[in-house]
């Protein structure tokens, strides 16, 4: 769902078989918020594709919901501090 934009709760609890006042209440529970756990999973999977892959920087934006490549640079930025570009070059060096 990520790749459709910002995936709301609400869209992904009837997949969980939840309400999303129940799913919110579980993650709360849990001392979770949904935002995070979204830009979580956005950064793991940045972080993969980086380094795993030669996907173009524009195609790991749209995987990650992001509609352009900037949007993601200054996400990743916020996140690691570096670019994506610049994380890329990086972990290639070292492998």
């Amino acid at each position: 769902r990520l790749c459709d934009g910002h995936p709301s709760l609400a869209q992904l609890a009837p997949d969980l078989g939840l309400s999303a006042r129940t799913l919110q209440r579980r993650l709360g529970d849990r001392g979770l918020v949904w935002r995070d756990i979204v830009q979580e999973t956005r950064l793991r999977l940045a972080t993969r594709y980086l380094e795993e892959s030669d996907t173009d920087l524009t195609e790991v934006a749209f995987l990650l919901g992001y509609a352009e490549q900037s949007a993601f640079t200054h996400a990743f930025r916020r996140w690691t501090r570096k670019s994506p570009g610049a994380h890329r070059r990086s972990h290639r060096v070292r492998t």
